[in-house]
């Protein structure tokens, strides 16, 4: 195979400025007005698409005072709202819609208002119509969080 052929429309995703051609049409076809999808209203976080690693989809922001539970720390719902996102549109990258079933967050440190801040999600299984993902969430390469989810294709 040609660099570019291994993974489908996760590799169209590396090609393309932003989240690719697939994935952008995924959102406007499948999630026109999601708080996560929508750059109209992703809540002010001005999400930036990065390439991941090998099967990884990702994505760079910056919460704001707006998102903040305790002083200077994102609210616990925010990165769960987060995770769910950045999971559906890894699956959105491979041309699958999903719901989500089950999501399970583990916070290992406080979340820092006002810092540059990276999402990464993968595929740990799929046995369609259902599909594992696992995801993190760093700053300045440490994690900060996890979370674990199973979807459903619909």
């Amino acid at each position: 195979m040609r660099a570019g052929q291994r993974n489908g429309k996760a590799d169209e995703l590396r090609r393309n400025d932003g989240p690719g051609s697939g994935l952008k049409t995924m959102q406007l076809e499948r999630h026109p007005d999601c708080i996560f999808c929508n750059a109209a209203k992703s809540l002010g976080l001005e999400l930036r698409w990065i390439d991941g690693a090998e099967g990884e989809i990702g994505v760079q922001f910056r919460c704001d005072d707006r998102f903040q539970s305790y002083p200077g720390v994102v609210h616990g719902g925010v990165i769960s709202l987060l995770f769910d996102g950045v999971m559906t549109n890894r699956l959105f990258a491979e041309g699958k819609t999903a719901v989500t079933g089950e999501l399970k967050v583990r916070y290992v440190e406080s979340v820092p208002i006002g810092r540059d801040l990276v999402l990464s999600a993968r595929i740990v299984q799929s046995r369609p119509p259902y599909h594992r993902l696992e995801a993190d969430l760093r700053c300045k390469g440490r994690i900060l969080a996890k979370a674990a989810a199973k979807f459903m294709e619909v």
